[in-house]
């Protein structure tokens, strides 16, 4: 933010640096974390990649390609990890996950939402998808949640490690398969 108090995310031009769309967070919700690390994926398979980021405005946001936010979902707090986009849920399709900084995960369903349905050229509302787990941990979340088959019996799991001291493995549907504790602080995740 600085001395102006501007926050926003931005979409260079990889041929010159160019900005391409910005994003600007508003003055009320502009600090040092206001958009976490942001993810590039075609998260509502439309053939297209998207940016998406938790922010201050306590919600996971995806842009489309013109910087149009075609998709926003509500966060309990303001999102400080990169969201991620896999198949971790029983449910058809892939999924986006967010924790949030006070360790709430968030495990949402973009429900076919795409641009063409979505906030269009009429100014509409992005889709906010679907909630199908959220689970709080209690504790500062800064490492990036993890979706992998970690514990190799054939189906992926989500990984989150806390500033406490606590990793803990969540199956697709949400129930915990283990937490370890007193690992010391964890701040990052791979």
């Amino acid at each position: 933010g600085g001395a102006e108090g501007r926050c926003s995310l931005y979409a260079l031009d990889a041929r010159d640096g160019g900005v391409r769309w910005e994003y600007p967070v508003p003055g009320e919700s502009c600090f040092i974390h206001s958009v976490a690390d942001p993810t590039v994926a075609d998260y509502d398979d439309d053939g297209v990649r998207e940016a998406l980021a938790a922010t201050t405005e306590d919600e996971l946001a995806a842009f489309d390609a013109s910087g149009r936010k075609e998709f926003a979902h509500p966060l309990a707090d303001y999102g400080y990890t990169e969201p991620v986009v896999a198949d971790l849920a029983p449910a058809p399709g892939r999924e986006l996950v967010a924790v949030d900084t006070t360790g709430t995960v968030h495990v949402v369903s973009p429900d076919g939402a795409t641009a063409s349905s979505n906030a269009g050229a009429d100014g509409g509302d992005p889709a906010a998808g679907r909630t199908l787990w959220t689970r709080s941990l209690d504790a500062y979340v800064w490492a990036r949640p993890v979706v992998a088959d970690h514990d190799a019996d054939g189906a992926p799991e989500l990984l989150v490690g806390d500033r406490s001291g606590n990793v803990t493995l969540f199956g697709g549907d949400g129930r915990v398969e283990w937490r370890a504790r007193d690992v010391g602080t964890v701040s990052w995740g791979t």
